[in-house]
C-alpha cells in the first residue's frame, strides 16, 4: 500500500556513487539515467498521477490523508509495519495551485514534524495499526529521529515511544569539509534559486563538479541563523533516545555527535538518552 498526504512525502531514489561516476562521463549519461529508471518500483513521481496534489489539499491540515492506493498484499508478509516517509519538497515540487514546495534540507526539526505527520496519516490509512510507534533514521533521517525526541518535549504526540538515531545530523556547520559529498548537497539544497540564477539544474552542476560553496560559508550570518534554528543537541528530550555513531563515519563525525549528546546530558541530566559508539573492528 502507499499513501499521499498533505506533507507530500515521496520515496526518492538517490544516485549511488557508481552512477554519479558514470554520469560524469557524458557518453555514459544515458546509461546512468536508464539504470535509475529501472530501479523505480512504480511510476516516476514526476509523471505518476498518484503523486499529483489534489485541489482539496490546500485546506487540509498537516498529516491529513489524501490518497491511498493498493500496491501489494500486505497480509502475505509476517513483518512489523514500517512507515517510510519522505520529506516536504522532495519528489512533488508543486502544490495543486502551482506554488513551489521547497525542501528544507537538513532542517531536522522540520523533518521531525514530517515524521509525525506521516505516522498520523498512516494510522488513518491503515486502521489495523496501533497508535504506538518508534522513530528510527540514519544520517539526515537520524537527525529527524533525534529532533523527534526534542519535538516531543514541546509538542507531545500520543503513541510516540522513543527514537533511534543512527549517525544523526547534529550541526550543519560542523560537517567535515574534506572529501565529504554532503558539502556539495548543502550548497545545492540551501540555494533553491540557483537554477534560475545559473540557468542550469543543480543536479547538473553537481555532476560536472562546479564548486557551489565559497570558502568561509560557515561564517555567513544566514547560515549561522539556520544552524541556530535547526541544530540538534542541548535541548530537552522526551521519551527514550538511543544514539548510535560509527567511529569512522566520513559524513557525520564522532566528535560532533558526542558533543551533541554531551550537551543534552549536561543540560538535562535526567534525560533517557543512551549513546553507543561502534568501532570499525566490528565490521
Amino acid at each position: 500500500m502507499k499513501s499521499l498526504y498533505l506533507s507530500y512525502f515521496l520515496v526518492v531514489l538517490s544516485l549511488g556513487k557508481h552512477v554519479i561516476a558514470a554520469a560524469k562521463n557524458s557518453s555514459n549519461l544515458a546509461a546512468a539515467s536508464s539504470f535509475e529508471r529501472s530501479q523505480f518500483a512504480n511510476d516516476s513521481v514526476a509523471q505518476g498521477a498518484f503523486y499529483k496534489a489534489l485541489s482539496s489539499s490546500g485546506a487540509a491540515t498537516p498529516g491529513t490523508l489524501l490518497k491511498v492506493e493498493a500496491d501489494a498484499n500486505a497480509s502475505a508478509y509476517n513483518l512489523p509495519p514500517v512507515v517510510a516517509p519522505d520529506y516536504v519538497g522532495l519528489g512533488v515540487e508543486k502544490t495543486a495551485d502551482g506554488r513551489d514546495i521547497v525542501h528544507q534540507y537538513l532542517a531536522s526539526p522540520a523533518h521531525a514534524s514530517d515524521v509525525f505527520h506521516a505516522a498520523q496519516a498512516a494510522q488513518a490509512a491503515f486502521l489495523q495499526l496501533t497508535s504506538e510507534f518508534v522513530v528510527m533514521g540514519h544520517s539526515q533521517g537520524g537527525g529527524a529521529a533525534r529532533a523527534a525526541a526534542q519535538r516531543q518535549a514541546i509538542r507531545p504526540v500520543k503513541g510516540y515511544l522513543g527514537s533511534i538515531a543512527i549517525s544523526p545530523l547534529a550541526n550543519l556547520s560542523e560537517l567535515p569539509q574534506s572529501d565529504n559529498p554532503l558539502i556539495d548537497c548543502v550548497g545545492a539544497f540551501m540555494t533553491p534559486g540557483m537554477q534560475a540564477l545559473a540557468g542550469m539544474p543543480v543536479a547538473i552542476a553537481l555532476l560536472i563538479d562546479i564548486q557551489l560553496l565559497k570558502q568561509g560559508w560557515r561564517n555567513d550570518s544566514y547560515v549561522k541563523e539556520y544552524v541556530n534554528l535547526t541544530a540538534n543537541g542541548g535541548a530537552k528530550i522526551e521519551r527514550p533516545l538511543y544514539v548510535i555513531q560509527g567511529e569512522d563515519d566520513p559524513n557525520m563525525h564522532l566528535s560532533t555527535t558526542t558533543s551533541a549528546v554531551d550537551k543534552t546530558n549536561r543540560n538535562y541530566p535526567d534525560s533517557q538518552l543512551d549513546y553507543v559508539c561502534l568501532s570499525t573492528e566490528l565490521a
